[in-house]
C-alpha cells in the first residue's frame, strides 16, 4: 500500500514532534541495528 501526505503537514510542529517521539522509542528498543537506520532514513 503507498499513500501521500501533503509536505506542509509533515512538517508541521505536530507532525515533527511525533518523528521525534517514534525515532527516540526505535532508538531506545533497537538501537544496535534501527538506530542507525532511522537517523538517516527520510520516510
Amino acid at each position: 500500500m503507498e499513500i501521500e501526505v501533503d509536505s506542509q503537514l509533515l512538517k508541521s510542529p505536530v507532525a515533527l514532534e511525533i518523528r521525534h517521539h517514534l525515532e527516540e522509542w526505535v532508538k531506545s528498543r533497537c538501537p544496535d541495528h534501527l538506530g542507525p537506520i532511522m537517523e538517516i532514513s527520510k520516510n
